[in-house]
């Protein structure tokens, strides 16, 4: 596949991605990064939304999505090299993430899709007690605490 038709291909997915995600959760729906490696055929591009509480307008929480996208073995269709799936606690300058899925077509070392979960993060307690979970939040707080305090965890 030339560069060309897959720079297309790899727009109209971007196009779609984005679509998906303002069909789907209210609010706009950003579109960042968008650049083509006309050398190694690869084509990536970020989206990110804010997410917003059902219980108030607060917006504390920004789902991230990531795409390197590149042509597929046979050369003849759009592959995903990698992709990151992300939802992260916006109020922090670091923006540390609570919840990530990965996936990376050509990983050695690892399984080419992952799944993080950061359950003793802070931010996700904040993220709870932002969005009116305050009960939800002292519970994890407590079990951590509890964990970290007890030899085995119990």
């Amino acid at each position: 596949m030339d560069a060309d038709r897959l720079a297309e291909l790899a727009n109209t997915f971007a196009s779609r991605a984005t679509k998906l995600l303002d069909d789907c959760l209210p609010g706009p729906t950003v579109i960042t990064g968008e650049a083509f490696n006309s050398e190694l055929k690869r084509f990536s591009f970020q989206l990110s939304k804010p997410l917003q509480a059902q219980t108030s307008n607060a917006k504390p929480a920004l789902l991230e999505a990531s795409y390197a996208m590149c042509e597929n073995s046979s050369g003849e269709h759009l592959a995903v090299a990698s992709s990151s799936f992300k939802i992260c606690y916006r109020q922090s300058k670091k923006r540390p993430p609570i919840v990530r899925f990965e996936y990376e077509r050509d990983a050695l070392n690892k399984p080419v899709s992952h799944f993080h979960f950061h359950s003793d993060s802070v931010a996700l307690g904040l993220l709870l007690a932002s969005t009116g979970q305050k009960d939800k939040a002292f519970q994890m707080r407590m079990e951590i605490a509890r964990k970290q305090t007890l030899p085995n965890g119990n």
